[in-house]
Protein backbone atom coordinates (compact mmCIF):
# COMPACT_ATOMS: atom_id res chain seq x y z
CA UNK A 1 0.00 0.00 0.00
CA UNK A 2 3.21 2.63 0.77
CA UNK A 3 4.07 1.80 -2.79
CA UNK A 4 1.54 2.71 -4.33
CA UNK A 5 1.26 6.31 -2.09
CA UNK A 6 5.20 6.82 -3.34
CA UNK A 7 3.92 6.19 -6.51
CA UNK A 8 0.98 8.53 -6.73
CA UNK A 9 3.23 11.61 -4.75
CA UNK A 10 5.89 11.40 -7.29
CA UNK A 11 3.31 11.42 -9.96
CA UNK A 12 1.88 14.65 -8.58
CA UNK A 13 5.13 16.06 -8.15
CA UNK A 14 5.89 15.43 -12.03
CA UNK A 15 3.02 16.97 -12.75
CA UNK A 16 3.48 20.09 -10.82
CA UNK A 17 7.04 20.21 -12.47
CA UNK A 18 5.36 20.01 -16.08
CA UNK A 19 2.93 22.90 -14.90
CA UNK A 20 5.95 24.95 -13.44
CA UNK A 21 8.13 24.40 -16.29
CA UNK A 22 4.78 25.37 -18.79
CA UNK A 23 3.71 28.73 -17.44
CA UNK A 24 7.86 29.25 -17.08
CA UNK A 25 7.26 29.32 -21.03
CA UNK A 26 3.82 30.67 -21.66
CA UNK A 27 5.40 34.01 -19.38
CA UNK A 28 8.00 34.36 -21.47
CA UNK A 29 6.94 34.47 -24.82
CA UNK A 30 6.96 37.47 -27.14
CA UNK A 31 3.61 39.08 -26.54
CA UNK A 32 2.48 39.50 -29.98
CA UNK A 33 3.47 35.58 -30.32
CA UNK A 34 -0.40 34.68 -29.22
CA UNK A 35 -1.88 37.07 -31.49
CA UNK A 36 -0.14 35.45 -34.69
CA UNK A 37 -1.21 31.79 -33.25
CA UNK A 38 -4.63 32.77 -33.18
CA UNK A 39 -4.61 34.40 -36.58
CA UNK A 40 -2.70 30.68 -37.40
CA UNK A 41 -5.46 29.46 -36.35
CA UNK A 42 -8.67 31.74 -37.48
CA UNK A 43 -6.76 31.16 -41.28
CA UNK A 44 -6.26 27.26 -40.94
CA UNK A 45 -10.67 27.17 -39.89
CA UNK A 46 -11.07 29.45 -42.72
CA UNK A 47 -9.12 26.95 -45.39
CA UNK A 48 -10.71 23.67 -43.77
CA UNK A 49 -14.33 25.64 -44.08
CA UNK A 50 -13.81 27.03 -47.74
CA UNK A 51 -12.78 22.84 -48.43
CA UNK A 52 -15.41 21.76 -46.71
CA UNK A 53 -17.81 23.75 -48.99
CA UNK A 54 -16.27 23.54 -51.82
CA UNK A 55 -16.46 19.62 -51.72
CA UNK A 56 -20.14 19.26 -50.42
CA UNK A 57 -21.21 22.71 -51.73
CA UNK A 58 -23.30 21.67 -55.00
CA UNK A 59 -24.62 18.77 -53.15
CA UNK A 60 -26.03 20.86 -50.73
CA UNK A 61 -26.93 23.32 -52.85
CA UNK A 62 -28.93 20.88 -55.00
CA UNK A 63 -30.97 19.38 -51.85
CA UNK A 64 -31.85 22.97 -50.97
CA UNK A 65 -33.13 24.11 -54.30
CA UNK A 66 -34.93 20.86 -54.61
CA UNK A 67 -36.88 20.92 -51.25
CA UNK A 68 -37.46 24.54 -52.55
CA UNK A 69 -38.94 23.88 -55.75
CA UNK A 70 -41.14 20.72 -53.92
CA UNK A 71 -42.57 23.18 -51.16
CA UNK A 72 -43.45 26.00 -53.78
CA UNK A 73 -47.42 26.00 -55.03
Amino acid sequence: MRQYATQAADRVIDVLRWLMAWLFVVRSRAPAQGLTEYGLVLVLIAITAVGILTLTGRTLSQVWYQNLVERMP
